[in-house]
């Protein structure tokens, strides 16, 4: 090493012969943030510097991501000997872990061989929960080594969160047991077993990581001079914190996995003081804290054969990993185990050999401490009352704080649980508002089914006046027929109310099923042409031909012959439109010139009722199933008209209902494209049905109407 040459980022002494700038390690970084398009910690990027000897070298630190085979694409973990990259395996492509020497280059001696047998321990090892060596080398001057990539995260970060479950904690390091039970087999002791050293995959698998501190046991390592201590203070078994020479054993092992098991179950370790120093004499000359004081919920025997395995003494510890795993298996079994709590006598005899001199000074001090109780004794009787007194008055204090505490605690969740109803609230109405537009685009593009489905997906409490309008657009017409070459002159339901009748002026009549949408049959009884007619609605056996005289005929429909007529006192050349009651009592008359409808009776024909209130031309008269309501439609054909030399458009149409008990004015359902020609209700009273100008047969279904069955 030369004198008053070192890296200027980290502070590392530089070789003789070492180029100018950063320590290799510190290049190796550099390269990789370089390579990673510049996009550099800041404090890296100062270290780069904007000379132009680093700007000329940027080029070759570039290739510094590509280590020999290997793609280096992130730093994963960095420790005082060794840096850990992710990394891709190029020639196989595979992800694998990389682990460098941090000096790089400058490594000893010392440092290598360590490498190196850390290397060759894991390498000699094949288990399934001990990741695996695949490659050790070196490649310009920097000693590596690759190995499995455990996707996943360490003990250390998941207990850092909260404190595992027993039956997990102890299902996982019974796992570890087993694997470090085969070690020794092979001739190796890990002697730095710690939850930072422990991977859990992503399916809850340990694996083993990191034997930087292995040895073998058959021969005497060079890795540690006589004295020195390595390991983590925390995890270390007591003989280790002796130093090399104290001897670490399988024992040792097994002690590292019952302070991972303990912190685990708790969430800490069994010893941690503020310094390593301080948490070395922890370990030798202080008894762990019970589990179950820090965690109430740990099972005793789980607790029990944690304390077994951190006993002092080796020789009072699992011989063996996999006695250690055994007993394990017996509490995840719910067997009795074979460890046992020490007693309080025991652990005061364990204390006194570790500690003589303080055990001698201890029983001086309790003698006198008995006499000085006796003269003590009276006297504390004297406070005892006081100190009663001062007690509960601070328990009640404490416990008006606590219910104060407990008060202001039910308050904010109260005020929570009110913000996340109002959100909730606020969000179904979003969507409520949004499946609203969405159904109104829907029926716009004439798709009504899916409108009606995302008007169904809205919630019950939202469903206002305007839910009901686009659910009434969504069902206000089911079926459209075609077939009719002629106007339509009169419309009706079939007896069971499953189809609809429908004639046309060139004497057609037409059956049509409603459920299926298609034509059952067609037929022409009355070749002579047709004027106004209409169906009984009770069995469609009667027929109605409105001809230009003073009279209205009914015929027969199966013998398509006059069944009776009567003469009215209103000219029927202006009647557009009659109609027959279910029972055959009743029959109504349109007439064009005042735009009224007059209901008669057949029997006696006198006149029942004039209904007035509508305006132009009535079509297609139908009597309800019980016969105390009407419906008929109005507009007319204007094809054959012309002004201009233009055709005038048909005019739209409307479908009216008027009830013939009382004296209330007809109601009007709503303007149609087509003029309205002929109507009719289901035998039910469920349907209602119209027959248009532009041939076509429209059905509605009532109870999504603002007018109902009367019946």
């Amino acid at each position: 090493m030369s004198e008053g040459r070192t890296c200027p980022n980290c502070g590392t002494e530089l070789a003789t012969n070492a180029p100018p700038g950063q320590c290799p390690s510190c290049l190796l970084l550099i390269g990789l943030a370089l390579a990673d398009g510049g996009n550099a910690d800041p404090a890296v990027q100062s270290s780069i510097g904007d000379d132009s000897e680093v700007r000329t070298s940027r080029s070759a630190l570039q290739r510094l991501r590509y280590f020999g085979d290997y793609e280096l694409l992130e730093v994963i973990a960095q420790g005082g000997m060794g840096v850990v990259y992710k990394a891709r395996q190029v020639t196989l492509n595979r992800m694998v872990v990389v682990k460098m020497i941090r000096a790089g280059v400058l490594a000893s001696e010392a440092d290598i061989h360590r490498f190196r047998t850390e290397a060759q321990a894991a390498g000699s090892l094949r288990h399934p929960h001990i990741v695996a060596i695949h490659e050790v080398g070196e490649h310009d001057g920097q000693h590596y080594f690759s190995m499995d990539l455990i996707e996943g995260k360490s003990l250390a970060e998941s207990v850092r969160e909260h404190p595992w479950p027993a039956e997990r904690a102890a299902a996982c390091v019974k796992t570890i047991a087993e694997a470090i039970h085969y070690s020794p087999q092979r001739g190796i002791l890990h002697r730095d077993l710690k939850p930072s050293n422990v991977m859990v995959d992503v399916f809850g698998a340990p694996h083993i990581t990191d034997f930087g501190l292995a040895k073998r046991i058959e021969e005497d390592s060079r890795l540690t001079a006589s004295g020195a201590v390595l390991g983590t203070p925390s995890y270390m078994a007591p003989e280790q914190t002796l130093g090399r020479r104290a001897g670490a054993s399988a024992g040792s092992d097994v002690y590292s996995m019952g302070a991972i098991l303990y912190e685990l179950l708790t969430g800490r370790p069994p010893f941690q003081g503020e310094t390593p120093l301080d948490t070395l004499k922890l370990v030798r000359e202080t008894e762990p804290v019970s589990p179950r004081l820090l965690n109430p919920k740990v099972p005793r025997d789980l607790e029990t054969i944690c304390l077994k395995c951190l006993e002092k003494e080796s020789k009072r510890r699992y011989a063996s990993a996999q006695e250690f795993a055994d007993d394990l298996s017996r509490f995840l079994r719910h067997e009795p185990i074979l460890a046992r709590p020490s007693r309080a006598f025991e652990r005061t005899i364990k204390w006194a050999r570790r500690k003589p001199a303080a055990a001698a000074l201890s029983a001086v001090s309790v003698t006198a401490l008995l006499a000085l109780a006796g003269l003590l004794f009276i006297e504390q009787l004297r406070r005892t009352e006081h100190d009663l007194r001062r007690q509960t008055q601070e328990a009640l204090v404490k416990a008006e704080v606590a219910q104060q505490a407990e008060a202001r605690a039910r308050g904010q969740e109260v005020e929570q649980r009110r913000r996340a109803e109002g959100t909730l609230k606020e969000l179904r109405a979003v969507q409520y508002d949004r499946n609203l537009v969405l159904a109104e685009r829907e029926l716009s593009a004439a798709n009504a089914s899916a409108a009606d489905q995302l008007l169904d997906e809205c919630a019950t409490d939202f469903r206002n006046w305007e839910w009901n309008y686009l659910k009434h657009l969504c069902h206000s017409e089911l079926r459209t027929f075609n077939g009719h070459t002629s106007s339509i002159v009169s419309v009706t339901f079939a007896k069971e109310g499953a189809g609809v009748v429908s004639l046309s002026s060139d004497g057609v009549l037409m059956d049509w099923d409603v459920s299926g949408g298609f034509r059952t049959s067609a037929a022409r009884p009355w070749t002579n042409g047709i004027n106004k007619a209409a169906f009984s609605a009770n069995n469609s056996r009667l027929f109605v031909d409105g001809l230009k005289d003073d009279f209205v005929r009914v015929w027969d429909v199966a013998s398509a012959k006059e069944f009776f007529s009567i003469r009215s006192t209103i000219s029927l050349i202006a009647a557009e439109s009659v109609a027959i009651s279910a029972n055959g009592e009743l029959i109504a008359v349109a007439d064009e010139k005042d735009s009224t409808i007059s209901v008669w009776n057949l029997a006696s024909s006198q006149l029942i009722r004039t209904v007035r209130g509508h305006h132009g031309i009535v079509n297609g008269l139908a009597f309800s199933p019980d016969g105390r309501r009407l419906t008929w439609g109005t507009g007319k054909l204007r094809a054959s008209d012309k002004r201009n030399g233009k055709e005038i458009p048909d005019q739209p149409g409307l479908v009216w209902v008027g009830d013939i008990v009382g004296e209330s004015e007809p109601v009007s359902l709503g303007k149609i494209e087509a003029p309205v020609l002929a109507t009719a209700f289901s035998p039910d009273g469920r349907w209602l049905a119209a027959g248009r100008g532009d041939r076509t047969i429209a059905v509605w279904e009532l109870r999504y109407l603002a007018i109902t069955n009367g019946s």
